[in-house]
């Protein structure tokens, strides 16, 4: 039978990552305060700046994760597994989104804020997915719920931690896929029919995010001269909106033609050159929106699995 997985594993996880994060963001704030981000080139040498923090942190948030996937495995069925520290990272993602933030940022405090918060979210949103990378690799195939661990919730968040482990798989649980700077739930794997964490209690999360609900819908009624019922509705929506979102970046379709013809040329692909087109073919269809981020994801997975096989 599963054992509980103490509350402090995951306490001393989200630990761990806000002091890579903090460290991180100190240390990218320092180079950013020197950049005149109005001066010709100033863009390339934020997106080099970007992609080196935000490269070491992920790598380092990712190693956490791999540890304390082991650790919550050792805990609940009595061995790790050798997790691999692979932060899924899309370092066009991060260029795409640098561009968007000084392009768009009214002052150099508000691109700086942006930049910082934006290393952020790569680091929350590695140890998730290293997390659900190691689980697909799993024999023991691991349930995931999202488990509060810092002073404040969003409501999203405690909409999703209130459904306990019901995920089966890292496709299934598609709106798990949701990371917001500043964010301290962990996605959490569990093994068993019923996997337990100290101190996780789903049902007084519900009932928290009804309160929440209910006071953010009286609030907002009394300013827009609504009713509380009509509140709650459209916060429903807002809700069910985030959900879609993330469900459509980690939907994978297997019968996408486009997805099927990159995954044929990874695996027919025998050189280094063929795995460099693949991964430009792969990012240009990603920033047009012709294939998803799941896809995108399991496509540069399917890339690495091979050069391993290859030896390259």
């Amino acid at each position: 039978m599963a054992r509980t997985i103490p509350r402090a594993a995951v306490d001393e996880f989200t630990r761990q990552l806000n002091l890579v994060s903090d460290s991180m963001r100190e240390k990218l704030t320092e180079q950013l305060m020197q950049i005149d981000f109005s001066a010709p080139g100033a863009i390339d040498v934020v997106k080099d700046l970007m992609q080196t923090y935000c490269g070491a942190a992920t790598d380092a948030s990712a190693l956490l994760a791999a540890q304390f996937y082991d650790s919550a495995r050792e805990y609940s069925i009595g061995e790790g597994m050798g997790a691999v520290a692979d932060s899924q990272r899309v370092p066009e993602a991060t260029d795409i989104a640098t561009t968007g933030i000084v392009d768009d940022s009214k002052t150099a405090q508000s691109t700086i804020d942006q930049l910082t918060a934006r290393l952020d979210y790569e680091v929350k949103r590695a140890a998730g997915d290293c997390v659900f990378y190691n689980g697909s690799k799993d024999p023991a195939s691991p349930h995931y719920a999202r488990i509060p661990s810092g002073s404040e919730t969003c409501q999203f968040c405690l909409m999703l931690a209130s459904r306990g482990f019901v995920y089966r798989s890292a496709k299934s649980a598609g709106e798990l896929n949701h990371y917001h700077a500043n964010c301290d739930c962990r996605v959490t794997p569990g093994w068993g029919s019923n996997p337990q964490v100290e101190g996780y209690d789903p049902e007084a999360i519900y009932d928290k995010w009804q309160e929440e609900m209910t006071a953010t819908a009286e609030a907002r009624a009394k300013k827009n001269d609504t009713t509380v019922d009509e509140e709650r509705k459209k916060i429903y929506a807002q809700l069910r909106k985030s959900a879609d979102k993330a469900n459509k970046r980690n939907r994978v379709s297997t019968t996408s033609p486009l997805y099927t013809r990159l995954r044929q040329e990874i695996t027919d692909a025998t050189a280094e050159s063929n795995f460099g087109r693949a991964e430009k073919n792969i990012s240009r269809l990603q920033s047009r929106g012709d294939i998803t981020g799941g896809q995108a994801q399991a496509l540069r997975i399917a890339i690495r699995e091979r050069k391993k096989k290859l030896g390259i």
